[in-house]
């Protein structure tokens, strides 16, 4: 899958290919790194990455599902991290 989305001001651009059992490459601009998603109860999904778990919740904004792109990118750390909302209606 490829995607582009606005933070802040910035238009980036990301690709997730699965590699797997549950593994996926995820590419936001030139970064990227291999995370491992399950799906948990009631729209949550646990990401796993090189600094740890993180749980989101996958809410729909319009055609978006903003949660899970933020969780990407703050799991890639700071060279992809937009501002830290779990979160984000409308964005």
């Amino acid at each position: 899958m490829r995607a582009r989305y606005r933070d802040g001001s910035r238009s980036r651009a990301v690709e997730v290919t699965p590699e797997g059992g549950g593994a996926y490459r995820v590419t936001i601009d030139d970064a990227s790194l291999t995370l491992s998603a399950e799906a948990l109860d009631d729209g949550r999904m646990r990401i796993t990455g090189p600094d740890g778990v993180t749980v989101v919740e996958v809410t729909a904004v319009g055609s978006q599902r903003s949660s899970v792109k933020r969780a990407v990118a703050n799991a890639m750390g700071p060279a992809a991290r937009a501002p830290s909302r779990r979160r984000c209606p409308g964005s």
